[in-house]
């Protein structure tokens, strides 16, 4: 029976799940996906599912094994949920649904996170708690912009946030037996379905793959066999050992969420919720808690879940898979010579990082902090354990990652929702009485305003939490400064406001008295350089102004509680609506290439076999001529003479006219239809005998080039569904790239150029002069600037002249 509390619990929940889940949504179709990692994963996702291969994750025309698979199952199911998976050419820009489609499974994780700790914090500290922590968290720029962006980090975070509120779980309370839902079926059956079931798809999943694809191994049918056997040692486990309270229930999720955070990134989730549950089993002196948490049966549970894909890859690939996924990723990066970006400062690299990315909540950071160490905390007291555990869970993280020498700004987000635990437990103690606090809090707030002074004059240092170059420039033509200086006055404000709030009542003049004085100083200090210029500059005049403004406002009684909620809303408002489409329009290729697909030119269609036997026997199949019928992005043009052109072994058979008609199949693309003529098939295929019927062939448009020039962001690979990396050399239109092939722009065109047709150049900005010298005079004068809206890519084209 569902008690009263557990009702309102219930409906405060689902209401702040819905606010996350809007505010994590709203706006992510109007800007591009975020190069390179958001377009390198989201490519290896789409392969995924236009090969059908569940297993292997493949970029371009290599295996790609930094990452586990969990990241490309959820894009992959994105797209084919929003039925982005027909794979016509032009679709991956054909309508914002293909960004919203790659970020929702990653968005729904990130409120997975947040309800969880909603959950459990209102449990054990009460509503007023419950909304802090979670408000806080999701208005931490660190988790809302990476809960918005399809990489591997939210997935992993949120899985810890839901093992460290299970592990909380059982050990602050003593266990309860579990509450019959219908008759004797409890939340432990319901458990045990959820994981059987994941790991039943799995099986099928791997059966079709092998079965279509086949695999290194001969005994690749043991991975769908082993997969099935995985399943029923979970059932039978549970029929022997039923889950009977609370406890236990609380203790195999714990290694339920773990297992699934290693498919999504691997072991951090593993070594920082196992470093936490020990610090605190060892600093509390609890060692009898192991015997009743069932650490075996988790552990089988846990294991279950990571098995069946490390296994599928083991098959698929044997050795060389763990010498790369394990070798060289994960202990390579983390502590050996493979480290990516490594930085010699241990300490300060990732303290600078966690103050862009928890700001404004970092001004509440030093008191809650020291709050939280200095409360008299009981051992059996639940509140008391979320409290240790959160502070266990900030000094372990924020070491673990110091000490891992590959560093990216944002491998420390898993600190992010361990300091919003410990700020929502803060605000909700002091929010009906007074803590001497002051001091920490003025302390934090200059931490703030230090920090909103970078933020002011570097807006880059938001985006830059989670992309890979942090030397690439801000644009010239977004300002947002102003809004940084509005939301800086706005915290100020209300912070201020529910500071002075806590003042004890006698010692309120003499606070009041020194805030006004540093205002006034801050206003006459000359603008003139060193600390003065830095104390004088307008946003820190505004933010002291705004200080003794609320002096005034901590004499009102005002609800500051709510008005602070009212705040983070509105920041996360801005952050998705504001900042996100100004900025993502400069760190994505979608804009630049969506105008390639809407003004390129088709010419016909090309028709490719694997062989000449395949030719001979569809031709004479189908009385040597065919219809074939493809679809394109609505607003290309159809060439006036198209031609159907024959290709066997990637070689030009012959090229011939054809009659083509047209018609619009929705509001994105358009349906070709090209009939051949086919007299000139009978002549190159006279020779070839058919060994066997069928062999049908690929069909794919001949149409104006688009050429990746001295690019390699990996967004030109996403975006146009590897059209620029195709099966043939002449599809393979990267030139000049940090990749392994050093084709030249120049020896592309002399191999597969065709005189007086025109090719598009996306490149980095910046590059148009050095383009024309490369083509020489002959071509200088038909090159064209067609997109340069982004400060970072540039679209060009060019008629070819040989």
């Amino acid at each position: 029976m569902v008690t009263r509390d557990t009702a309102i619990g219930l409906k405060h929940l689902a209401l702040f799940s819905a606010l996350a889940t809007m505010l994590l949504t709203w706006a992510t179709w109007q800007y591009s996906l975020v190069d390179p990692w958001e377009t390198h994963y989201g490519e290896v996702g789409r392969r995924m599912l236009a090969q059908g291969d569940w297993v292997r994750t493949q970029w371009q025309d290599e295996g790609f094994r930094s990452k586990p698979i969990l990241t490309f199952w959820l894009i992959a199911a994105g797209l084919q949920t929003f039925g982005l998976d027909q794979g016509y050419s032009g679709e991956m820009v054909s309508s914002g649904a293909v960004m919203t489609a790659i970020r929702l499974p990653f968005i729904l994780f990130a409120v997975m996170g947040l309800g969880v700790m909603f959950h459990t914090v209102r449990r054990f500290a009460g509503i007023a708690a419950a909304w802090a922590t979670g408000v806080i968290l999701l208005a931490s720029p660190f988790y809302f912009f990476v809960g918005r962006q399809a990489i591997t980090d939210m997935p992993m975070v949120a899985c810890l946030c839901g093992a460290m509120m299970c592990f909380v779980t059982a050990v602050a309370e003593d266990p309860r037996p579990l509450p019959p839902l219908f008759r004797r079926f409890t939340l432990g059956h319901v458990f045990v379905i959820v994981v059987v079931t994941f790991l039943l798809w799995q099986t099928i999943a791997f059966t079709l793959r092998f079965e279509r694809l086949g695999a290194a191994s001969s005994l690749a049918f043991l991975v769908p066999i082993s997969t099935a056997v995985a399943a029923a040692v979970v059932l039978l486990l549970h029929y022997f050992f039923p889950i009977k309270n609370s406890r236990q229930l609380a203790m195999e999720m714990y290694f339920a969420f773990l297992g699934v955070s290693v498919l999504a990134k691997g072991l951090p989730g593993v070594a920082v919720a196992g470093l936490v549950s020990a610090s605190y089993i060892i600093l509390t002196n609890r060692w009898k808690l192991l015997k009743e948490l069932r650490l075996p049966i988790g552990f089988i549970v846990g294991f279950s879940i990571l098995f069946p894909w490390h296994w599928a890859m083991t098959m698929a690939d044997g050795l060389a898979f763990y010498m790369e996924y394990v070798g060289r990723h994960l202990f390579g990066r983390a502590f050996g010579k493979s480290a990516v970006n490594g930085d010699h400062d241990v300490f300060r690299y990732y303290f600078q990082q966690l103050g862009y990315g928890f700001w404004p909540w970092v001004a509440l950071v030093p008191a809650a902090l020291t709050h939280a160490l200095t409360s008299k905390h009981r051992l059996q007291d639940p509140k008391s354990v979320l409290t240790f555990v959160a502070v266990c869970w900030t000094i372990v993280s924020i070491s673990f990652f110091c000490l891992v020498q590959t560093k990216f700004h944002h491998y420390i987000l898993p600190a992010v929702p361990a300091l919003a635990l410990l700020c929502g437990l803060f605000v909700a103690d002091i929010k009906n009485r007074t803590i001497d606090f002051l001091p920490l809090l003025i302390v934090g707030a200059l931490v703030a305003c230090v920090v909103g002074y970078d933020l002011f004059n570097e807006p880059a240092l938001f985006i830059e939490m989670f992309v890979f170059r942090y030397d690439r420039p801000w644009p010239d033509s977004v300002d947002l400064t102003q809004s940084f200086l509005i939301i800086s006055c706005l915290f100020a404000l209300l912070f201020s406001t529910w500071a002075l709030r806590q003042i004890p009542q006698k010692q309120k003049v003499v606070w009041i008295a020194s805030l006004l004085g540093i205002a006034a100083v801050s206003m006459l200090l000359p603008n003139h350089g060193g600390w003065a210029q830095f104390a004088s500059s307008p946003m820190l005049r505004v933010i002291f102004t705004t200080v003794a403004a609320a002096i005034l406002f901590s004499l009102v009684p005002l609800p500051t509680f709510g008005l602070g909620g009212a705040f983070a809303v509105a920041f996360c408002a801005w952050m998705g609506v504001v900042y996100m489409p100004a900025a993502g329009k400069h760190w994505g290729q979608r804009d630049a290439i969506a105008h390639y697909y809407q003004k390129r030119q088709v010419h016909g269609i090309n028709i490719r076999f694997e062989s000449g036997e395949a030719a001979a026997a569809y031709a004479k199949e189908n009385d040597w001529c065919a219809t074939h019928s493809l679809r394109y992005l609505t607003g290309a043009s159809v060439s006036d003479t198209p031609t159907a052109t024959l290709w066997i072994k990637n070689q030009r058979i012959t090229s011939h006219p054809a009659t083509i008609s047209t018609k619009a199949t929705n509001g994105q693309s358009t349906e070709i239809k090209i009939t051949s003529r086919c007299e000139p098939f009978r002549v190159d295929l006279a020779n070839y005998k058919p060994q066997a019927a069928g062999g049908s062939p690929k069909v794919d448009l001949d149409a104006d080039v688009l050429l990746p020039w001295r690019l390699y962001w990996r967004g030109e690979n996403f975006w146009t569904a590897d059209e620029v990396w195709g099966p043939t050399d002449a599809q393979k239109t990267v030139v000049e790239s940090y990749t392994k092939r050093k084709k030249t722009l120049v020896k592309y065109l002399a191999d597969f150029g065709v005189s007086g047709r025109k090719y598009w150049i996306i490149t980095e900005t910046g590059h148009s002069s050095a383009l024309a010298s490369t083509l020489g005079p002959k071509m200088k004068e038909s090159i064209k600037e067609e997109n340069t809206e982004s400060n970072k890519f540039s679209l060009m084209s060019f008629v070819y002249q040989k």
